[in-house]
């Protein structure tokens, strides 16, 4: 199950305070915290999880 406040957090603000040129979230920037939230609302439950274990790989990387 994915944990979908993690992914609102993602979407709200990187942790690594830049985001990478292949994020998934980097094109959506510059949209309100609202609608990143119906983004990630609309998104399957597999797509919710490619975007976690995108981030954990990211995070792998970036440490």
């Amino acid at each position: 199950m994915t944990d979908v406040n993690s992914l609102y957090g993602l979407a709200f603000d990187c942790p690594y305070y830049d985001r990478q040129d292949d994020c998934p979230l980097k094109e959506m920037e510059q949209l309100l915290l609202k609608d990143k939230v119906n983004w990630i609302n609309s998104l399957s439950q597999d797509g919710k999880q490619k975007l976690i274990e995108k981030h954990k790989n990211c995070s792998k990387n970036r440490v």
